[in-house]
């Protein structure tokens, strides 16, 4: 299997493809960027949109001074369908030369209509800074979108076969522990339930979808209570994983 993650031992790259809100927050100065600044002039953090994809980048900004932290960016559909999952490949250029790359995706398959990213909609994303080892800063990231799915179950990108299987399982397995979940509070209560999700939350990361699971309805339990996770997990449960 080809790595997408090439890190060695000289590089360190931080954090990864999450929504930056958090991150925003630790900041105390950001240099920002519109989206076509970035494709005039070389600067930190640009895009590279093959034909036939509908994305493009609507702005984007660093923390300074340097280091870097990361970087958060906007995405916007510029096609005229909902976009279901994206995959970024972000290559790490130090000195100007290409240093390691990293895969970045995310799935809104999960959240229904109501979360996809709509023709016309931006989304944020945050993307982790890299520094190797003797303390060079990437000097700048370029992204290429390699995988980008639809409603309609139409997928687009280099790595389309590649990537929609483990996608697809990952769905399956989130989809799976949900069911499971439901079935254990049915017949357990509160508490179980409560262990369950603790018990799917720890899983080990090759279980990513378990994983995913039981930390999202952790804290959709924390912030609207039981009730709001059973109401989740209904309506997980009833999801049908199709195309693979």
């Amino acid at each position: 299997m080809r790595k997408r993650l090439t890190i060695g031992t000289a590089v360190f790259i931080v954090a990864a493809f999450v929504f930056f809100g958090t991150w925003a927050e630790a900041q105390v100065t950001l240099v920002s960027y519109t989206g076509q600044e970035a494709a005039k002039a070389s600067l930190p953090l640009s895009l590279e949109v093959p034909p036939g994809i509908p994305l493009q980048l609507a702005r984007f900004a660093t923390s300074q001074p340097r280091p870097f932290q990361g970087y958060q960016y906007t995405l916007q559909n510029s096609g005229d369908r909902p976009i279901v999952a994206l995959a970024i490949q972000w290559k790490y250029y130090v000195a100007g030369k290409p240093s390691v790359s990293a895969l970045n995706r995310a799935d809104f398959w999960l959240a229904g209509p109501k979360g996809w990213l709509a023709p016309g909609q931006e989304r944020d994303f945050y993307l982790g800074g890299m520094i190797t080892k003797g303390g060079e800063l990437a000097s700048h990231v370029v992204g290429v979108p390699v995988y980008v799915e639809f409603d309609d179950g139409t997928r687009l990108g280099s790595e389309a076969d590649t990537l929609f299987p483990e996608i697809a399982s990952a769905r399956r397995a989130f989809v799976a522990e949900c069911q499971h979940a439901l079935t254990v509070y049915d017949g357990s209560g509160k508490q179980a339930l409560s262990l369950e999700l603790i018990h799917a939350e720890s899983s080990p990361p090759a279980e990513m979808g378990r994983r995913a699971a039981g930390g999202m309805l952790l804290s959709k339990w924390r912030k609207g209570g039981l009730q709001a996770v059973v109401a989740e997990l209904k309506r997980i449960s009833s999801l049908k994983v199709t195309g693979y």
